[in-house]
């Protein structure tokens, strides 16, 4: 009887061992899996200001092609209105000979 408790005793500290090994190997996955995620938080935390910086730069954009079209028209109606004042100096002159 004595050799079977023995050998009950060896393998439960078998057993215990193993299991023990397991746990630790679960917990080294599961401090990697933490990191990991914590890492794609951070990269996606980067991809939001990213993507921030990118709708920043293309208000700005947008607000120059706005600035230049405003100024195109500016030119363009000053340009119609020398055009009228060279045609009425050119008629008077015409007038005048």
């Amino acid at each position: 009887v004595a050799d079977e408790v023995r050998s009950l005793a060896s393998r439960t500290q078998e057993s215990t061992d193993d299991i023990q090994k397991m746990i630790s190997k679960l917990q080294q996955i599961a401090q990697q899996a933490s990191t990991m995620m914590q890492q794609g938080q951070q990269q996606a935390e980067g991809s939001v200001s990213q993507t921030q910086d990118v709708l920043d730069s293309l208000q700005d954009i947008s607000g120059s092609v706005t600035t230049v079209q405003d100024q195109s028209h500016q030119i363009a109606t000053s340009t119609e209105q020398q055009t009228v004042v060279a045609e009425d100096i050119n008629s008077s002159l015409n007038a005048i000979n």
